[in-house]
C-alpha cells in the first residue's frame, strides 16, 4: 500500500514535471516561433498589398495611355476624312484649271514659232 501510494505520488510528480516542461517549451520555443511566423505573414501580406497597388497604378496608367492613343487615332481618322473630303471637292476644279492652263500653254507654243 505504501508502494502504491509512493507510485501515485511519483506519477503525479512526473505529470507536474511534464506539464511544466510543456508550459516552458510553449512559452520559450513555440510562442516565439508562432510570433515570428505571424510577423512574417503580416510582412508578406504588406508586400503583396503594396505590389498589387503598384500593379493597379501601372494598369491605370496603361489604360490612360491607351485611351489617349485611341483619342489621337480618332482625331487622325477625322482629320484624314476632312482632307479626303476637301480633296474630293477641290480636285475636279483643280483638274479643270490644269486643263485650261495646259491648253493655253499649247496655244502659246503654236503661236510662238509662227511669230519667228
Amino acid at each position: 500500500s505504501d508502494l502504491l501510494a509512493s507510485m501515485h505520488s511519483t506519477v503525479r510528480a512526473v505529470e507536474a514535471i511534464v506539464s511544466q516542461v510543456r508550459t516552458t517549451t510553449r512559452s520559450s520555443v513555440v510562442a516565439p516561433h508562432e510570433r515570428a511566423v505571424r510577423q512574417e505573414r503580416a510582412r508578406m501580406q504588406e508586400l503583396i498589398g503594396a505590389t498589387l497597388e503598384k500593379e493597379r497604378e501601372a494598369a491605370a496608367k496603361r489604360r490612360g495611355r491607351l485611351e489617349e492613343l485611341r483619342r489621337v487615332e480618332a482625331e487622325t481618322r477625322d482629320r484624314a476624312a476632312e482632307v479626303r473630303g476637301k480633296v474630293s471637292e477641290d480636285l475636279p476644279s483643280a483638274l479643270e484649271q490644269l486643263r485650261k492652263d495646259e491648253s493655253r500653254a499649247k496655244g502659246r507654243a503654236q503661236l510662238a514659232p509662227a511669230a519667228n
